[in-house]
């Protein structure tokens, strides 16, 4: 069986997803890879070892607070060369996990549901042609976590609002054919509390870097929208090692209808 932790990125009317795709055998070693760069982050530049890291956020100059309030670390990790360096070790490390396989996909829409149906029926078939099974994690809600001074009533109604924001995502899974090499729903994970979702953001952003900065990009160059950061589509490439074929073969992005 392998776990599949997915985010998205893009822009406009492109959406990108990145899957991590690791066998439930080899989940340690994948979260060992991730937090040893954590910890380099953290003796390089201050980076608290709990805050949560977003691709969008980690790469723009100024945003975001990651140093636990320390202005002199601030200031330090706040320059954009720090930043970009960043991005560089967190993929560097995930590159070091051998059993390890990343699948961008890119679709002409806004609409990440729809290309994750995509992803999850290019997975159903890798999955079959490899005779395992597949489990999803994706960024969502778990649930409402502050109740204090509701009703029940109030809380029901929270729960069911939590519960229905992931309903085109279950489709996904619940239209393929029985049986299935896709386990189960997806299951929601807040990325905040999820280190490994925290790892598909940033590969997610990385690759859409990557991606904007080919010849071919759906994305105008030096437009208000600026220019693709070089340092983070490099960082996205030093994953190439783990691309699966599907990737390799395009890139390091496979583009679906």
């Amino acid at each position: 069986m392998h776990l599949c932790y997915v985010d998205d990125s893009g822009k406009e009317k492109v959406a990108t997803l990145s899957g991590l795709l690791i066998p439930a055998a080899n989940w340690s070693d994948l979260i060992s890879c991730w937090l040893d760069a954590r910890r380099e982050l953290t003796e390089r530049w201050g980076v608290d070892k709990h805050v949560e890291l977003h691709g969008n956020k980690l790469i723009k100059e100024g945003k975001g607070r990651f140093c636990g309030g320390d202005v002199r670390l601030e200031k330090g990790f706040a320059a954009q060369s720090e930043r970009d360096a960043a991005f560089g070790v967190m993929l560097g490390a995930l590159s070091a996990c051998e059993p390890l396989r990343v699948l961008t996909v890119a679709s002409n829409t806004s609409r990440s549901h729809e290309i994750y149906g995509h992803l999850v029926t290019h997975l159903h078939q890798w999955a079959e042609d490899n005779d395992t099974s597949v489990m999803f994690y994706l960024d969502g809600p778990q649930g409402p976590h502050d109740t204090d001074g509701l009703d029940g009533a109030q809380i029901a109604r929270l729960w069911k609002e939590n519960s229905r924001n992931p309903v085109h995502y279950r489709k996904a899974h619940r239209a393929l054919d029985l049986p299935r090499r896709i386990v189960e729903d997806p299951v929601m994970r807040e990325s905040k509390y999820d280190q490994l979702i925290q790892a598909a953001d940033i590969t997610a952003y990385a690759a859409y870097h990557h991606m904007w900065q080919r010849a071919d990009s759906p994305w105008s160059r030096g437009g208000p929208h600026g220019e693709p950061n070089i340092e983070v589509a490099a960082a996205y490439r030093r994953l190439s090692p783990r691309w699966m074929p599907a990737c390799a073969e395009n890139d390091g992005v496979l583009w679906l209808p």
